[in-house]
């Protein structure tokens, strides 16, 4: 049916079946009945957990690639995350009342701009493994929020 209305460049009930079926593949790998806790389905299949946490993503990251609004807030959330995180952290350790001290707002927007991707990596030589790691991780996150912040754009415009 998605092919049918791809061929006919109906994209509005393209969209709306991709969406079904993508729900229905939820459905199926969930199976309720079979497994009254998700925790079950870890046990005995593995693959089908996988699958089914990476379709609950996508299903929440941005609607199946199909809600602009809800991609662009969490990429917005994703990029504005670490800031609030690293603010907090230089607050609660070095707090001082009725005083800005410049040079660590400066750093702290230095190491934020480092877990954003395409942005200068110069100086990581201080920074601890796991914490390099975490911020390779996090530009990969943002990157692939990022993909599909544009692809539901995309799909959006088509219609």
């Amino acid at each position: 049916m998605k092919r049918k209305y791809k061929d006919e460049h109906n994209e509005y009930e393209a969209s709306r079946w991709h969406v079904s079926e993508k729900e229905a593949q939820l459905k199926l790998l969930r199976r309720a009945e079979e497994y009254p806790r998700l925790w079950a389905m870890l046990w005995r299949e593995p693959g089908a957990w996988f699958l089914f946490a990476m379709l609950w993503l996508y299903r929440q990251a941005s609607g199946f690639g199909e809600n602009p609004g809800r991609a662009g807030l969490v990429l917005l959330g994703l990029v504005v995350l670490p800031l609030l995180a690293l603010g907090a952290a230089e607050v609660v350790g070095h707090f001082v009342l009725w005083s800005w001290d410049w040079g660590r707002v400066d750093a702290v927007v230095k190491d934020w701009l480092r877990f954003l991707p395409l942005t200068s990596t110069r100086g990581l030589e201080s920074v601890p493994g796991w914490r390099h790691a975490l911020m390779v991780l996090w530009q990969l996150l943002v990157t692939v929020q990022a993909a599909l912040f544009a692809f539901a754009l995309r799909n959006r415009f088509r219609r």
